[in-house]
């Protein structure tokens, strides 16, 4: 992964730019280059860099250091200078990866190179966990939400079955305790009105429990 991750290199001294140039092509790497710092600052912050050597005067290399580390997370920077003040002790504590001295030397700069593309790609997977697992949290909220609305729907199909029920059941036990309680004193046409209504209670309570067997069963 660390082959496909450009590495950016500001420096305003061609020579010294160059020699750097030559040295990454050498160890295999791909890079871009500007020598002006504000363009290199935007490329930075906003450009898939995992690695950015800055190659500038002392005064600039450390106020484009302070800009390019302010954000986390940031890419690896590493300062290359010719001076030995600031020590790389000091660029370290401002936020650098590492420090290189000219002239650099080939080795040194593999592995300062290949441990900043070790640690950016440790930046993505995390990166991509991250996006993961948000997307993950967002999949459960509307499995929840899907949850919830299905457990409503069963709580209004309950409430829903329970008053259907017992409005036949009422209209069945009514009408039956009225032709009992009455039915010396009831007309044959009465009767029939009473046994009809009591009829359909019972045929409206066998769909009723039909269709609950049916949804029970899946079908």
């Amino acid at each position: 992964m660390a082959d496909h991750i450009r590495i950016l290199l500001i420096g305003d001294k061609s020579a010294a730019g160059d020699s750097l140039a030559k040295l990454l092509r050498g160890i295999g790497r791909q890079f871009m280059t500007t020598k002006d710092a504000p363009i290199g600052r935007k490329l930075a912050r906003s450009g898939p860099f995992g690695l950015v050597f800055i190659d500038l005067p002392l005064t600039r290399a450390q106020q484009l250091l302070d800009e390019l580390t302010e954000n986390r997370p940031a890419p690896a920077v590493v300062v290359v200078s010719s001076e030995s003040q600031p020590a790389p002790i000091d660029w370290l504590k401002a936020g650098a990866f590492g420090c290189l001295t000219k002239p650099v030397q080939p080795d040194e700069l593999k592995i300062i190179t290949e441990r900043a593309l070790e640690r950016w790609d440790l930046i993505e997977q995390n990166r991509a966990k991250a996006a993961a697992l948000a997307q993950t949290n967002k999949d459960l909220e509307k499995a929840n939400a899907y949850v919830q609305k299905l457990l409503d729907a069963k709580s209004q199909f309950v409430e829903m079955m329970n008053h259907e029920m017992r409005t036949s059941l009422t209209i069945i036990q009514g009408f039956s305790e009225t032709s009992l309680s009455r039915f010396d004193h009831l007309d044959t046409k009465r009767l029939k009105f009473y046994l009809k209504i009591i009829n359909d209670g019972s045929s409206r309570l066998a769909r009723l429990i039909e269709g609950l067997m049916d949804l029970t069963n899946g079908r």
